[in-house]
Order: structure tokens, then sequence, then C-alpha cells
């Protein structure tokens, strides 16, 4: 996709158009993407300090009295700042604010690595552009795709991450990054395709109408076995089966023990037994029997818990002894 680079006179134009939750909501996660993409790069390692964030000033360059507010970010000299780097120590912590003259003086990070840090301005105007030019030829943000993945359930298998990002463009009415529109269309094609190949193989009527709350087998092995070319027609389809039923009844048992716990023991079990069986799975760490196995004994672990079942074995053998 071509991507026009607008001038600060064309960008300001368009944001002057836009309310302020429009253009936070783009700020928010145009600085997200290139905190991202700074924060895993690989010059940091061997480096004594920590990138913690890259801030931007977008009126920066208007005159005082044209601004809707004065200028809110500078560096430990004391100038205001259109881009600010925020850097911590890993030796002692220190948190230092500075814009790109103060970068490499006090942090004693070499100058090219100092200046690949800086050059993250021009990723920002590339992203952010991206958005105003969209909302500048009236492109706004794509809802009847969204309704129909939502229908649908398919932002049920996107992060938490993700699923606010899409959910504050919606509420800003405003055009997605192309990648994100990319993906959109990409999900609901991709789910349609399943829903076929499903409906191929367990028949007309098959339906699963409920969502996955703790244990995620069929978001994370559904496309597994129906792409597993190991698999014939009909091991697929028993494992496609017992993989719907398998995961209603997890889930619905969790949610029921669930109800009987107090917050910081869900919270516990969730952390310490959930998400790890979540992310095994994920991973493909599991055969599918394993997964399956290892769904089903968590939940009875669970509903033994929320029973007072581990309680009274332990009390037996105290009074045993």
């Amino acid at each position: 996709m071509m991507i026009s680079v607008l001038s600060s006179e064309d960008r300001e134009e368009i944001f002057n158009t836009m309310t302020d939750f429009q253009i936070d909501v783009i700020m928010n996660h145009v600085m997200y993407r290139v905190k991202s993409e700074l924060l895993t790069a690989s010059f940091w390692k061997g480096i004594h300090w920590e990138l913690l964030g890259v801030n931007y000033d977008r009126l920066y360059r208007k005159k005082l009295n044209q601004r809707k507010y004065r200028p809110s970010l500078y560096c430990e000299c004391g100038r205001s700042l259109k881009y600010q780097y925020v850097v911590k120590s890993k030796e002692t912590g220190e948190i230092l604010e500075l814009g790109k003259e103060c970068f490499t003086q006090r942090t004693g990070i070499p100058e090219r690595i100092a200046e690949e840090i800086y050059n993250s301005r021009n990723k920002i105007n590339i992203f952010q552009d991206e958005i105003l030019n969209a909302y500048k030829f009236r492109e706004r943000f794509p809802i009847e795709l969204y309704n129909e993945i939502h229908l649908n359930k398919v932002d049920d298998k996107w992060s938490p991450y993700y699923n606010k990002k899409i959910l504050d463009f919606k509420k800003a009415n405003l055009p997605l990054f192309h990648r994100d529109q990319d993906k959109l269309e990409n999900d609901l094609i991709e789910y349609k395709v399943r829903k076929r190949q499903l409906k191929r193989l367990l028949g007309m009527n098959f339906k699963a109408e409920y969502t996955e709350d703790y244990v995620y087998l069929i978001k994370y092995m559904e496309n597994r076995i129906l792409n597993d070319r190991k698999l014939n027609q009909s091991e697929r389809k028993k494992l496609i089966q017992d993989l719907y039923k398998i995961s209603k009844a997890v889930n619905e048992s969790i949610s029921t023990d669930f109800a009987k716990l107090p917050a910081n023991k869900r919270e516990l079990i969730t952390v310490e037994y959930i998400d790890p069986l979540n992310v095994k799975i994920k991973s493909f760490n599991l055969s599918y029997k394993e997964a399956l196995n290892e769904s089903r004994n968590l939940a009875r672990r669970i509903m033994d818990y929320a029973n007072g079942k581990k309680n009274r074995k332990k009390h037996k053998n105290k009074t045993s002894n």
C-alpha cells in the first residue's frame, strides 16, 4: 500500500477537523506501534538503559496562542520537546525524560543507536499519516465488517489489546490501519471457510453457540485439526466432535465452580493453572489427546477445590497423625 506522507501544515489541517477523542485514539495506537518496535529492537542488548516509552506533542510547532494547551513534554534540561524519550537505568532505576540532544549525553548510549531511536519519529509520521489521509478522503470505521465479525464471535479469538484497539477505532469512527483492515477481512474469510469445512464434516445442523471463557481448546485447536493432513476424514470428524464436546463441558464446569470461589482464588487458579495450559495448547506442546485430557483434568481439579475436597483430605491426614 502506498502511503502519502503529509506536510506539518496538512497534518494540522486534518487534526483540526477531528475531536480530541479521535486524536487521542490515533496517537495512543501510533505510539504503541512505535514503542513496540523500538522495545523489541536488537540494539538494546548490552545497553544499561531500558526504553520505557516515546511521547509526541503533535502541536509542538504551533504558536502558544494557537494551541489548545501549553507544551507538556520537556527534557531534563528544561527545553520543550516534540519527541520525548523516556528511559530507565537498569543499574539505579533512575528515570529520565530526554530530547535528542541530551539522549546520548545523559545515558552514554552510542550516537548511532540514539540516532536510530530518534528516527522513530519518521515511523510516527508514517503511521499517523495513513489514518489522516484515509480520514481526509472520508473513509471511516468499517462498521458493517465489524458487525459481521462480532455477530459470528470471530473477535473472540483476538487478544485483549487488539480487541480494545479495534473498539477504540470503532468508538472514534476512524478508518483502520491497512494491516488491521486486512486482518479483519481475512479473519472473516477464514471463519466462513472454516464454517463450510465444519458443515461438510459434521453436517448442516452443526452449531457451536457458546464462548470459551477459560480454556481455549477450539480457539487454538480447531484450525490445527482441520488442516492436519496426517488425519483422515473419520479421525478429523471424531477429533472435532470431541473438541467441541469437551470444550463446552470444561468451560461450563469451570464457570460453575468459579461462582463458588472468591475473586482472589479465581485469579490464583487462572494464573497458576489455566493460563499455563492455554500456553501449552497454543504452542502445540500437547498432542490432541493430551490437550483434551489435561483440560478435563483441570476442570476436575477446580471442581474438587471449589467443593472443598482438598481441605477435607488435609484435615484427614492431620487427624490420622
